[in-house]
Formats: structure tokens, sequence, C-alpha cells
């Protein structure tokens, strides 16, 4: 199974085949799971484990299922007994799109196929939410670290070394269940934004930057641009390009000075 081609044309799909916000954040945690388990097959996963991952109850991940279901994305098998976990089979999505619109599979292949470390520029809305979110759980515990191998653990470290020096580093992950949705996403944007410039020529600013300026400029961005309104892309792009520009100042004067 190809990842991203998978999840590139899931969110094609959804411009026609719309989802609830639970039954996606179950699509994409069931896809994770099924590319981590290298399955082409049924592959098997407890309630429990998707309620406490997506944090959803019983009733509500029951829903998200069954959306997922009907609209033909994945297949299901309930589980007979507690010994006995229901079963999963994600649906080849990129057959399903081209069949149902028509489209050749060269526009399919055509896609963003850029890794989890790749640049904001031109993804779909979706996918980069996806690419925060698992960002996000990597730097914080590791998790997901089956996307990102090439970062190296000391590399992963010196990212929240950077993160904790700014001040948005969640270092608890008990803090997550007190911060609103918007909040949350902020800090992604944050981290993925600091990971950008890490592996930048850009990374030097970074060990100079102090906190106050670092989220100066992040306030100035939210001025802005409004991410009710706006695309991510466009915030993550305006964000980096303010603390670039920082960059150039100070080589600036410096070399002056």
């Amino acid at each position: 199974m190809n990842y991203i081609e998978q999840l590139n044309a899931f969110y094609t799909m959804l411009d026609y085949n719309a989802l609830s916000s639970n039954a996606i954040a179950l699509y994409n945690y069931l896809l994770h799971i099924a590319y981590t388990l290298d399955c082409i097959n049924e592959f098997s996963v407890a309630n429990i484990t998707l309620m406490s991952k997506l944090r959803l109850t019983i009733k509500e991940l029951q829903n998200a299922r069954n959306e997922l279901i009907n609209k033909k994305y994945i297949s299901y098998k309930k589980g007979r007994n507690q010994n006995i976990a229901p079963k999963y089979q994600i649906v080849n999505n990129n057959q399903f799109t081209n069949a149902e619109k028509g489209q050749p599979q060269r526009q399919a292949d055509g896609q963003a196929e850029s890794k989890a470390k790749g640049q904001a520029n031109g993804m779909p809305e979706g996918y980069i939410i996806t690419i925060l979110y698992l960002l996000f759980n990597y730097i914080n515990n590791r998790e997901n670290e089956i996307f990102f191998k090439d970062i190296s653990e000391s590399q992963r470290q010196g990212i929240r070394i950077l993160l904790k020096k700014f001040n948005v580093l969640i270092e608890s992950p008990n803090v997550i269940q007190y911060l609103d949705e918007q909040r949350i996403l902020k800090t992604q944007i944050q981290y993925y934004v600091v990971k950008e410039l890490y592996f930048s020529p850009y990374k030097v600013i970074l060990e100079k930057l102090t906190k106050e300026e670092f989220n100066l400029k992040f306030l100035k961005t939210e001025k802005y641009v409004d991410l009710e309104n706006e695309s991510i892309n466009k915030f993550i792009n305006y964000f980096t390009k303010t603390l670039k520009e920082k960059v150039d100042k100070g080589f600036n004067n410096n070399e002056n000075s």
C-alpha cells in the first residue's frame, strides 16, 4: 500500500463523498495502522484502542465507523467476543476515485507524493493537517516514527530543545486535553515551521531567536492571516517568511557592524 497515494486519493474523494471530522480522524488512524503493519488485507484493532487514541466515546466510534463503511472507505467485520478484536480493511481509494470520477490513473499519480517532511506549499488542506498531526505526535513522544525515518533521534531532540526555548513544546500529554482545537493547530504549525527551518540554511537563526521574537512573529502572522477563514498553507508560508526576514536582517546588521 502506498500511503501517500492512498491519503491523497482519500482527500480527493472527500470533495464529493464527504465525511464528519470523527470519521476522517478514524480513517487516518486506520490507514496509519495498515501502513505500519504493511497490511494489504485485514488487520485487527480493538475498539478501546481507537477510542483512546481518538478520544471518542463508543457511540462516536460506531457512528464514525458506520460512515466509513456506508461510503465504502473501509470494510469491517465485528469481533466475536472480548478476545477477538474487530477486523478492518482499507478500500483502495485510487481505484474507487478513478471509477467514480472517470479520472485517468495518471491524474491520481500526478498528485503530491512528498514525504512527511516535505514543504507545505501546494499541499491539499486535509493533507497538511494530517502531516501536522503526525509530526506533532512524533516530536512529542515518537509516535508515527515510521513516517520520519529521515529524522534521527538526535535531530528530534534538537528540535524539541528549540521548541522548549520558544516555550511552545508540550512536554506532558495531559496538557493537550485542556487545549481547544485552534490552540492545538497553532502549536502544530509552530512545530512544523521549526522543523522545516531546522533542516534549512536558516537553522542558525533558530538558535539566535529569543522566545519573545519568535512569539512576536507568530502574533504578527495571526494578525495578517486569519486561520479560521484562510488556508493553513498560507499561514505557514507567511510565518516562515517573517522568520526568514528576521534572519536576513540580522545577518545584514552583523555584516555592517
